[in-house]
This record gives structure tokens, C-alpha cells and sequence, in this order.
């Protein structure tokens, strides 16, 4: 599978009839109002994100490959790493000359060590390879207000 697109975005829907995918709030940055104490001890923020990859078989060869997503902070440290196995579909309903496919990958906590640009970079894997190769990387600005501050 060739890799066409990745997007960063708050949700998607996707349309069974048509195969149409709408991306809802695409973005590249994102701001949380936090209380510094539970920050600190929990370091996660709740975040409802997904990563949209649209997928090309042009050649119709490839029946499944591994998917993943890592974290990257701003200081490289890599926060979480998840991956997604992905199988060309085999429905009747979808027709046999259809070629793409489209994953959705959703994370729904963000693990935070600071304010600033963080990565999330998207990697495939087919069975017969050793290593994972990556496809796309998706910046994002992460901004950190705390509650004490906007009191004062």
C-alpha cells in the first residue's frame, strides 16, 4: 500500500454508501487551559484526536500491513508508540476494483512533558519487513495555559 495522506484532526466520519470520509476540525495546534498540580501528577490530558490516512493498492498485491503511530515531544522523547494492523477489506459489499483504503487511529489522552511542537509520525510495516518505514510526520503546537495564571 502507497501512502497518499495523513491528517491530524479532531474526529472523522466515514459514509458506508459512499466510501467518503469528512475530516471535522483539522488541525496543527491545540491549547488546554490545565491546573499545574494535576498536570504535574498526571501528566495526560484528556484530547479527542484522530490521525485520517487515506492508503493507495494500486497494484491490489498488498492484503495487510502494521500501521504505527508514535508521540514525539519536543525534546524527541517518544511519549507513546501504537500500532494498527491493517487488512485490505474482503466484503461483498465493497467492490473488488476498489483500491484504497482509509485508517483512523484515535487517541483520546495525550501523555505532556511541556508546552511547545510536538510530532506525531505516522510509519507502515509489511509482514516481510524488518523494520518500520516512515510515511508522514504531522506537526503540533501544544499550548498550556495554567488556571492559577488566568486567575491573576
Amino acid at each position: 500500500m502507497k501512502h497518499i495522506w495523513s491528517i491530524l484532526c479532531q474526529t472523522s466520519i466515514r459514509d458506508q454508501d459512499t466510501n467518503r470520509t469528512s475530516i471535522i476540525n483539522a488541525m496543527d495546534s491545540i491549547g488546554f487551559i490545565v491546573d499545574r498540580a494535576k498536570l504535574e501528577a498526571k501528566k495526560n490530558i484528556p484530547a479527542n484526536l484522530e490521525i485520517v490516512s487515506l492508503w493507495d493498492n494500486d497494484k491490489k498485491r498488498v492484503k495487510e500491513f502494521l500501521v504505527r503511530v508514535d508521540l514525539i515531544d519536543s525534546q524527541k522523547k517518544v511519549l507513546i508508540s501504537s500500532e494498527l494492523p491493517v487488512a485490505r477489506p474482503n466484503n461483498k459489499h465493497i467492490s473488488s476494483e476498489a483500491r484504497s483504503v482509509t485508517t483512523r487511529m484515535s487517541i483520546n489522552l495525550l501523555p505532556l512533558t511541556t508546552a511547545g511542537q510536538y510530532l506525531f509520525k505516522v510509519s507502515q510495516k509489511y509482514p516481510e519487513d524488518k523494520k518500520f518505514n516512515t510515511v508522514a510526520e504531522l506537526p503540533l503546537e501544544i499550548k498550556i495555559k495554567y488556571q492559577a495564571d488566568i486567575k491573576k
